[in-house]
Order: C-alpha cells, then sequence, then structure tokens
C-alpha cells in the first residue's frame, strides 16, 4: 500500500504533469483570448485614433483585422506549445509597447489639439481629462505588455516543440 501512495506521488509531481497545466500560461491564454473577442465583440468608435491622427475606415479595419489574425496565431501557438510561438508573443507584446509608447508621447506633443479630437466621442472634456485617461491605458497596456514579455520568455521549457 505504501509503495502505490508513493508512485501517485511521483506522478503527480513529474515535471511534464505540471508543465500542461502552468497557471501563468493559463492566464495569459485568456489575456490573449480577452484581447481578440474584445476586439471583435465590442462596439469601437468608427475612427482609430493614435495621437494627433486619425484613421479611419480601411485603415482601421485592417489594423483591427491584423491584431485578431496575429493574436489567433500567438493563442494557437501558445495552446499546442509550439517552440515558434514563444517568439511571436514575445514580439507582439514587445510591438505592443512601443505602440503604446509611440501613442503616448505623440498624444503628448499634440495635447493642445487632442480634446477637439475626443471632443467628438466624449463630449466636453479638457486637455487633463483625456490626457489622464491616455496615460492610464497606455500604462495598463505597458505593465501588461512588460509582464507577459517576462513570463513567457522566463518560460523557455515550456515550448519544447
Amino acid at each position: 500500500m505504501e509503495d502505490q501512495s508513493q508512485i501517485s506521488l511521483d506522478n503527480l509531481s513529474s515535471p511534464t504533469r505540471r508543465e500542461k497545466f502552468l497557471v501563468g500560461i493559463i492566464i495569459l491564454c485568456i489575456y490573449m483570448g480577452y484581447e481578440i473577442l474584445t476586439t471583435i465583440l465590442i462596439p469601437r468608435y468608427p475612427d482609430m485614433l493614435f495621437g494627433p491622427f486619425v484613421f479611419a475606415n480601411i485603415t482601421k479595419v485592417g489594423f483591427e483585422l491584423f491584431s485578431i489574425i496575429a493574436l489567433s496565431v500567438c493563442l494557437w501557438g501558445v495552446l499546442k506549445r509550439r517552440k515558434w510561438s514563444r517568439t511571436l508573443v514575445l514580439t507582439w507584446f514587445t510591438f505592443n509597447i512601443l505602440y503604446m509608447l509611440t501613442h503616448f508621447f505623440l498624444s503628448f506633443a499634440y495635447k493642445e489639439e487632442l480634446p477637439e479630437l475626443y471632443k467628438k466621442y466624449l463630449g466636453t472634456v479638457d486637455e487633463f481629462t483625456v490626457m489622464f485617461g491616455i496615460l492610464m491605458i497606455v500604462s495598463a497596456k505597458i505593465i501588461l505588455s512588460g509582464l507577459v514579455c517576462w513570463y513567457v520568455y522566463s518560460r523557455k521549457d515550456f515550448f519544447p516543440r
């Protein structure tokens, strides 16, 4: 009886069994799925603002379609534990950090013009409200993307194939 319980405890603590259910990877998959679903399901404004620049129609749809496809491929690769998915996830979320930093610095450089651009979507707003909102969103996205990059980079052993 003792030997059987020892065997079952050894099976539970085997490295291959633990790697299949890493909590961080599950959270990463949920986060990527959330990003995909919010891009698809949540109605957005007809224009995409990037600093003081307004992208409309086909440019916005193209960017969102590219985001959906890239994140879907990342998600599929992580779920299948493909080696290339690690590189793709690191690339995507590093790009996301650079995109957010560029958006913030462009917004800061043209902060006097932003209330007029956002007035169309938010009603009457002042410069502080717009910049504070941009700062909070950009900060959250940079922190989340940085955590994803750090975690995926440190979990090289999870992507053997």
